[in-house]
């Protein structure tokens, strides 16, 4: 439960969590750090060191180009300015 909130709960067993835990997205629409943090109880009330992962958010790619470039017809040129970036 809690999908597409901070707070996840997970249910189930071992395989049943496994494969939930194989499809954890961090969706961030922000770039910047993140941790997840992880808790585990069993059905006896056990519960398991905790864990954290974490998560690094890359922003959007950033593309750079010049507003106009002259090249001859049928000739090569290099434009200059061009870049791909993230930010």
């Amino acid at each position: 439960t809690g999908s597409g909130s901070t707070a996840v709960t997970i249910q189930g067993s071992l395989a049943q969590v496994n494969a939930a835990l194989a499809t954890v997205t961090d969706a961030q629409s922000t770039a910047g750090t993140d941790t997840i943090r992880l808790a585990a109880l069993d059905s006896f009330g056990n519960a398991a060191a905790n864990a954290n992962v974490g998560v690094t958010v890359n922003g959007l790619p950033v593309l750079a180009a010049p507003a106009t470039a002259v090249v001859g017809v049928g000739k090569a040129g290099a434009i200059a300015g061009l870049s791909l970036s993230e930010t």
